[in-house]
């Protein structure tokens, strides 16, 4: 049977033929059945009571409007389908859902295998939403609850064929299958997740791990590179986080009975109950709380990190052993007021990596890191560092350990300082407004290489500060004023150093000389008055310092090039002059002998405007001539800069002679 075109029914409709195909169906407040072998809907489906579908179904771009319970019977497949089941949703064989929005009025139940295409959401106001079967391919599935309902998986997601993300929002995500396997692609979200089949079950994702709280009673890995854990660990089982390095933060455990960080970070929360906790590959175990026994489990290390984000330094309480075949580390903050500190009752076995992240403890004093109430001795050392040996921390300080501290069996820390020596040099003695100036502090120390801050300074007055890099701070600037300074680099106290001040060194800073050549050279045999040779005139040269590479040139011989430092990026005017002809010029034989008196009257050669950025910009006056050549005479380039950002422009002007011959 092939109805073509949108067909609407009166009744209750039941379709025995073999196949049947609908470009839609309207059956209004009647029950419609599909008992033939396929059923094809490639539009609407409205169905007021109740749905049965003996018939392998295709659903293909519809709006579905069933008014209470749909029975799939046999195989299923939902393409483009949005809508609404009215009541119970049952799909008794393998379905296929892509790109699926729907909401369900009562419970859904899959009782077969489910793939995933596309993207899927189902909203449930019933209690129970079931996946029987496995569910599979590359799609993603999201389900949205009411409080105290429960999404049930009791096959396996993502074993096939890995899914995309998967959502459960609102309930409990709940798997009682044995040996779970969830597998995404994207993310796995949940406001609470409980797991009880037996074996292990198991969560991976290649994004994310977002989960409100953990309830299971089976052992349960979590892997990937982020995750988030909200809610209470409430369990009899195992949980090991696995992949990735990012913290989990458990804060509101209620019964957790064993937890494994592997290659991964921990952080228990003081409130939380004394469970036993396993570190493997790496694995941190974080945070103020209280466990019973810390074991750590080959291959690698466990690490022991007291303290939190929030309390940097805390202390970890064990009420049996720690460490164990794998070795046990540590990671320590020491402030002024207090260390990170493992309280432990029972044996301690060491045999991972010290960190020290911050030590800026008393300076001599010992301070316990681990307490080791037992009177057995401490097994081991951490890697590298035997008894009395000096462990230097991430910020530069240095600490001796002990593991015989205390009480004669605890593990003590001993902060060390020592001293150093700050020398000062300088680039020039003397030098002229607007040139650079270095000044170059050398820190040394009879034991390490010191870090951190040199500061600058003239009697109170900071000029500037630097980082120690390899025992050096450098320090540059070009904006001191004339006068008289008496320079000194302070270096600050670290935590490794003490602080130390260099000796004073004398500097003197003057103005340039009225009338000085721009290029800071005086061409022999002319300007004995110290103006400009080619215009009796004092400079034009200001900031930011406009300067021609060469005062006099050779006709036919390259140009000089104009230099100048500017201070942030402007648009720059570049005018060429010439010294008009009603003004004396004599070139007789070359740069040595050419001379000039101004009438103060150019005439323009050429002319051009770029944007320029900040910095030291350098132009040829070539670049203003093109193919042409200068004859001899008296030239002038005068710029005059737009700044971008705003503000006055600013004129500059420097002058050159080209002669018969060098």
């Amino acid at each position: 049977m092939y109805v073509r075109d949108p067909a609407t029914a009166t009744g209750d409709q039941t379709f025995n033929q073999a196949t049947v195909e609908f470009a839609s169906l309207d059956a209004g407040a009647n029950t419609v059945r599909f008992d033939g072998t396929t059923a094809r809907v490639d539009g609407n489906l409205t169905a007021g009571s109740y749905f049965y579908s003996a018939a392998a179904l295709t659903l293909t771009d519809s709006t579905v409007s069933l008014g209470t319970n749909a029975y799939f019977a046999t195989t299923a497949s939902l393409k483009n389908v949005t809508g609404t089941f009215g009541s119970d949703l049952y799909f008794a064989s393998n379905t296929d859902l892509e790109n699926v929005t729907v909401t369900v009025g009562h419970n859904a139940y899959f009782a077969s295998a489910v793939v995933l295409r596309g993207s899927n959401s189902f909203t449930a106001t019933g209690t129970l939403f079931t996946f029987s079967g496995s569910v599979d391919g590359p799609g993603s599935l999201q389900i949205d609850q009411g409080a105290g309902a429960e999404t049930r998986i009791d096959g396996q997601v993502g074993v096939g064929t890995n899914v995309g993300s998967v959502v459960v929002n609102g309930g409990t995500f709940a798997a009682t299958t044995s040996n779970l396997q969830i597998r995404s692609t994207g993310s796995v979200t949940a406001d609470d997740f409980y797991a009880n089949g037996a074996g292990t079950a198991s969560i991976t994702a290649a994004t994310s791990i977002q989960l409100g709280g953990l309830q299971p009673s089976a052992p349960l890995l979590l892997t990937a590179p982020s995750k988030t854990l909200s809610g209470a660990i409430d369990t009899t089982g195992a949980i090991q986080l696995a992949g990735g390095t990012t913290t989990w933060n458990v804060t509101s455990q209620t019964s957790a009975q064993v937890t494994r960080a592997d290659n991964d970070a921990l952080t228990w929360s003081a409130a939380a109950p004394a469970r036993p906790i396993e570190l493997i590959n790496g694995g941190v175990f974080a945070g103020t709380g209280t466990t019973t026994t810390i074991s750590t489990l080959g291959p690698g290390s466990g690490i022991v990190a007291p303290g939190t984000t929030a309390i940097p330094v805390g202390t970890v309480t064990a009420l049996g052993n720690v460490g164990g075949a794998g070795g046990l580390g540590m990671r320590i903050d020491s402030t002024s007021a207090a260390t990170d500190l493992l309280n432990v009752t029972g044996a301690v076995t060491l045999g991972g990596a010290l960190t020290i992240s911050t030590g800026t403890g008393p300076i001599g004093t010992p301070r316990t890191i681990i307490t080791n109430d037992s009177v057995d001795a401490v097994i081991g050392t951490f890697t590298g560092v035997p008894e009395g040996a000096e462990v230097t921390g991430t910020d530069g300080s240095f600490h001796t350990v002990s593991y015989a501290g205390g009480d004669g069996n605890d593990v003590t820390i001993t902060r060390n300082q020592y001293t150093s020596s700050t020398a000062l040099a300088q680039s020039a003695a003397t030098s002229q407004t607007g040139s650079s100036l270095t000044l170059t502090a050398t820190v040394t120390s009879t034991h390490g290489s010191p870090t951190g801050t040199v500061t600058f300074k003239s009697g109170a007055t900071t000029i500037g500060t630097a980082s120690v890099v390899a025992g050096v701070a450098t320090f540059t600037t070009s904006t001191l004023a004339a006068g008289s300074y008496d320079f000194v680099a302070e270096y600050a106290e670290s935590p490794g150093h003490t602080g130390s001040t260099s000796s004073s060194v004398a500097h003197t800073r003057t103005a340039p000389p009225s009338g000085t050549n721009p290029s800071g050279t005086n061409p022999t045999g002319t300007n004995p008055t110290g103006t400009d040779p080619t215009t009796n005139e004092p400079p034009a040269l200001r900031e930011p310092g406009l300067r021609a590479s060469r005062s006099c040139v050779a006709m036919n011989r390259t140009m000089p090039t104009l230099t100048y430092l500017l201070s942030r990026n402007a648009r720059v005017s570049y005018r060429l002059e010439r010294r008009a002809t009603s003004t004396r010029f004599r070139a007789r034989r070359s740069c040595r002998t050419a001379s000039g008196r101004a009438k103060y009257h150019y005439d323009r050669i050429a002319a051009t405007t770029r944007t320029t950025t900040a910095g030291r910009v350098r132009m040829p006056v070539q670049r203003l001539l093109g193919t042409r050549h200068l004859a001899p005479g008296i030239y002038r380039v005068r710029i005059t800069i737009h700044p971008t950002s705003g503000g006055d422009a600013i004129t500059r002007a420097t002058s050159f002679v080209v002669a018969w011959r060098d």
